[in-house]
């Protein structure tokens, strides 16, 4: 995993990272083609392992109306080839601190937190721990999705409720 390295890419709106997550997404079919010019526009860090990306992460801003606050929801999608280790906890931790910085440096989007719904079977026994420090993640269980997935989210630090 020493050869993976992360490349900011939120609100860098960098031509160079688009093709190079359109062309993950051509081998990892994991974005629909109706919404990838949507999800260009959200991602957050690009893994690269040499000149490939193995990884990638996107975040939307949402209201959670059951919090009453706006967080940035991520979505991380890692290669077959990297699933198996930490990677897509790495690259979970790596964005909440882009996110949080970038939310204090613009108050004005007034964006509390940092979160995501987990779909990921590779997942297992670790889902029955309420709360993921990891690699500095530090979400916790909010609640479920109507199918039963879980909602974690973290407040950022300088939030105010």
């Amino acid at each position: 995993m020493s050869d993976v390295r992360f490349v900011t890419a939120w609100r860098r709106n960098n031509p160079q990272h688009e093709a190079d997550v359109r062309a993950y997404w051509a081998r990892v079919p994991v974005v629909p083609a109706r919404v990838m010019d949507r999800r260009v526009k959200e991602l957050c860090i690009l893994a690269y392992s040499g000149d490939r990306v193995v990884a990638e992460a996107s975040a939307e801003l949402v209201m959670l109306p059951g919090l009453r606050a706006r967080f940035a929801m991520g979505r991380v999608s890692v290669d077959a080839d990297h699933r198996r280790g930490t990677l897509g906890a790495r690259i979970g931790g790596h964005m909440r601190r882009i996110l949080e910085a970038w939310s204090l440096e613009n108050p004005e989007e007034d964006v509390k937190g940092f979160g995501g719904v987990i779909t990921a079977a590779e997942f297992g026994e670790k889902q029955s721990q309420p709360v993921w420090h990891d690699w500095g993640v530090d979400i916790a269980v909010a609640g479920y999705t109507p199918s039963g997935e879980q909602i974690r989210v973290g407040w950022f630090a300088h939030a105010r409720i």
